[in-house]
């Protein structure tokens, strides 16, 4: 009986989260203390909570690299994320309450629980007569930039939203391309994607040449630096960065009556879901060239701008400590338990999905291959060897609960094997995982420029919406 007196206890408390009203602290701010703003930046750092954050800000100290852009931001405020129906949300809740102020049900992108349509600050900045730019590094119609301009109850309606996307009007879009763009198995479907963008008026910029070539005053524009999402930073340093279709939107969209531009690091979350330290790293440092774009943009107007960074929720469940310690038992290498080695994280030369595809890519070519056949893809990917005396050097035990990991089926190698060569890195840097999921962590929430001090303490993510709609009305 006491169990499950404790359970109801347990349900009641959740609803009662799901139920609370937006705080009343940040209507009042909406209402009284947050003022209209020329230029309005939101940077979404997909899966990016405080672990991610700090993780970076030692990496890049062990580096000797800059401090990062973001760090430098003055205003800081704790993020709850929970969605309507979950306390753990998805990207598609979380996005719609950060780009509409309203909780939804995972799953759904722009609609409340009900399925009645939700305003968000680009529809209303647009309305207010500002330009309106969405940016991302992953897909354009993936969930977090769709809740800015679509409607549908389902995220995983690409082609659908990908129409929300062209009927918005909005002014630019920019990034990754389209998924399903030409999905003739839609019951929406009128034709491809590319196609329908031009007839309403949009110019399409295919890769990086035609995006450079863009000018302001030709109307608007969709640049695609991809077909897909952009590639991992670590595989592709010198491709087209969140930093430059963010510089060309600012060139783009600048004008009298300002603009509201969101620009999202989406593929920090997919490299936290694989947990892939080095490559979450990379697609960092990337989106922080962005936001220090945006901070020099910012002191040229200092009394018009205003630069917000947060996130949907954490992913992964990034943990700075020497919770793998267990995957460590080598006399090359050890702990004392209050101790990271992070810039062992540079042995990483590309992300996990590269390997994994060169690694099938080896064994398709290769159907007998053995371990000791990997073993030079091993250490050129992930640092680790397997002979020698410093910490990188995997111990016998380690060796072998490697090679009982390797298998190849279907002419592929077991995942296993990868997400134990991760652990093991992991291992020496004094870093873990709890999985390859969303979480429950709040996330935090920075601000700078005019307007900024509205930001802080605790809020609800749908707090950094209201705020900013006050802001581009």
């Amino acid at each position: 009986m006491r169990k499950l007196s404790v359970f109801f206890k347990f349900i009641t408390l959740t609803a009662a989260l799901f139920a609370m009203p937006l705080s009343a602290r940040a209507e009042r701010i909406a209402e009284a203390e947050m003022p209209k703003v020329k230029y309005v930046f939101l940077f979404i750092g997909d899966g990016m909570s405080l672990p991610q954050r700090t993780a970076a800000k030692y990496y890049f100290a062990a580096q000797n690299a800059d401090k990062m852009a973001m760090d430098s931001f003055e205003n800081h405020a704790i993020t709850y994320t929970h969605s309507a129906n979950s306390l753990i949300t998805d990207s598609a809740a979380g996005g719609t309450a950060l780009a509409c102020g309203a909780k939804t049900d995972n799953g759904k992108i722009g609609i409340d629980p009900e399925g009645n349509k939700l305003e968000s600050i680009a529809a209303l900045a647009k309305k207010s007569g500002k330009k309106v730019g969405i940016i991302t590094s992953v897909t354009i119609n993936h969930a977090t930039p769709a809740a800015f301009y679509a409607h549908n109850q389902k995220r995983g309606n690409y082609y659908a939203i990908g129409l929300d996307l062209i009927a918005s009007g909005f002014d630019f879009f920019g990034g990754g391309g389209f998924l399903k763009p030409d999905d003739k198995k839609d019951p929406s479907y009128r034709g491809d994607l590319h196609s329908l963008s031009r007839q309403a008026g949009y110019k399409i910029a295919d890769g990086k040449e035609a995006i450079s070539a863009l000018k302001a005053g030709e109307g608007k524009a969709i640049a695609l630096a991809s077909n897909g999402a952009l590639p991992p930073k670590i595989d592709s340093p010198d491709s087209v960065s969140l930093a430059d279709i963010t510089r060309k939107a600012v060139e783009l969209l600048d004008c009298d009556s300002g603009f509201f531009i969101m620009a999202e690091g989406g593929a920090i979350d997919w490299m936290c879901h694989d947990n892939d330290i080095a490559g979450m790293l990379g697609e960092i440092a990337d989106f922080d060239k962005a936001v220090k774009f945006a901070v020099d943009f910012a002191k040229k107007h200092p009394d018009d701008t205003l630069i917000v960074i947060s996130a949907d929720h954490e992913t992964g469940g990034l943990t700075l400590g020497n919770g793998s310690a267990k995957y460590v038992k080598s006399p090359n290498f050890s702990f004392s338990k209050y101790e990271m080695q992070i810039g062992r994280i540079s042995h990483q030369k590309r992300s996990v999905s590269a390997f994994s595809d060169a690694l099938n890519q080896y064994v398709g070519k290769n159907p007998d291959a053995e371990f000791d056949d990997v073993k030079p893809l091993v250490e050129e990917s992930f640092g680790l060897r397997f002979s020698g005396e410093d910490p990188m050097v995997l111990s016998e035990s380690e060796i072998e609960s490697l090679e009982d990991e390797f298998s190849i089926k279907e002419g592929k190698v077991s995942k296993n094997f990868t997400n134990k060569l991760v652990k093991l890195l992991c291992g020496r840097a004094g870093i873990s995982w709890t999985g390859g999921a969303h979480t429950g962590l709040p996330v935090i929430t920075s601000a700078y420029g005019k307007g900024s001090n509205a930001f802080s303490g605790c809020i609800d993510n749908t707090d950094v919406a209201k705020l900013l709609k006050s802001a581009v009305r």
